[in-house]
């Protein structure tokens, strides 16, 4: 069976902690998390990644990549809806057969079934890509001047753009315009979770102890793997 098939025999049957995410997502305004009001990390005074999400998100564009420049990212736990995501992640990367690094391209094709996709290459300006359903099919566009790693990036992070029209149709909708907004963190996190898995960095970390390394072996935007690296307490 292709990885498209075996997506789709997963997908059939929907766990609770699924249908949980998406509700909380729909019930969402796509700026801040959902759970804002109750959450138990804020709470408990612990980091939050809402609250860095603009300065999380430039890191992308940073030129010149420093220590510093990540001093704002604090280890710890992640809220119940970012460890939902690793899940969702997990769920793909199981249902496509993908258990090691780096993560084919492919799997992007085989994470919405239901509709067909065309990516675009073009001269994009103010961003690294942006994803519209065209009479029942997806359009990606990437950045034609982004690195190879960081298309990878942006397509899985559209990747959950469509994830998220699929299973609350109002979500694409409400996708705000603002840099740093709540849904492009979590489209942020779905491709980090999809590229690099905790699991997985954590092994190949342990092996090469060198960040060059790891962008090369994941085939994935340095800091990226930064930020997974210091958000797990590994630098």
């Amino acid at each position: 069976m292709n990885a498209a098939g075996k997506i789709r025999d997963t997908a059939a049957k929907v766990p609770g902690w699924d249908s949980e995410f998406w509700h909380y997502i729909h019930s969402g305004d796509g700026v801040h998390c959902p759970l804002l009001g109750n959450c138990q990390l804020k709470g408990n005074g612990s980091w939050c990644i809402d609250d860095h999400g603009r300065q999380i998100r430039q890191l992308y564009d940073v030129k010149r990549l420093s220590p510093r420049s990540y001093n704002l990212i604090r280890c710890g736990p992640c809220g119940s809806i970012f460890n939902k995501v690793d899940t969702l992640a997990e769920k793909y990367l199981e249902a496509g057969g993908v258990s090691h690094p780096p993560v084919p391209t492919e799997l992007f094709w085989a994470i919405d079934q239901l509709h067909t996709a065309e990516i675009r290459i073009l001269p994009l300006r103010t961003c690294h890509g942006a994803i519209w359903n065209f009479e029942g099919r997806w359009v990606v566009y990437l950045r034609a001047d982004d690195a190879p790693a960081m298309k990878r990036f942006t397509l899985f992070h559209e990747a959950f753009h469509a994830l998220a029209h699929y299973n609350t149709d109002t979500i694409f909708q409400k996708r705000a315009a603002i840099r740093g907004s709540f849904n492009e963190l979590l489209a942020d996190a779905f491709a980090g979770s999809i590229l690099a898995p905790k699991e997985w960095v954590k092994q190949v970390w342990q092996d090469v102890l060198d960040l060059d390394a790891m962008t090369n072996i994941f085939a994935a935007p340095k800091p990226l793997i930064c930020i997974r690296l210091r958000r797990m307490g590994f630098i």
